[in-house]
């Protein structure tokens, strides 16, 4: 199996086992090893991303929602300052450069649904 990511060698060696008829792995197969990769990677080679807290999800599901950093503070509880450093905290463990592609990384790992 290979990605955009994957070696010239790897490329070649891949063809040339398609070519020689060996067995492309199992649909069901991919899927558990592509699961297995996102529980263990931040989407970025990164390795395994820390864990977000249970305010910073509800933050990015409030995000998700539409709500500005008004709105979710309000939600709950917090001053807009607290809830920006949320976020702030959020991006930062995902590995995210703004927010949308915090909620792009964070539904990939199905924190969150878009």
């Amino acid at each position: 199996m290979v990605d955009k990511l994957t070696g010239l060698d790897e490329v070649v060696r891949s063809a040339r086992d398609l070519l020689s008829g060996k067995a492309l792995p199992a649909q069901r197969e991919v899927a558990e090893m592509l699961r297995a990769y996102a529980h263990h990677h931040d989407g970025n080679g990164h390795g395994s991303a820390p864990a977000l807290s249970t305010r910073e999800t509800t933050t990015l599901n409030a995000l998700a929602e539409g709500l500005d950093d008004r709105d979710i503070a309000a939600r709950l509880g917090l001053t807009v300052p607290e809830e920006r450093a949320l976020v702030e905290a959020a991006l930062g463990k995902l590995g995210a450069k703004s927010r949308r592609h915090a909620l792009f990384l964070a539904a990939r790992r199905g924190i969150v649904e878009l």
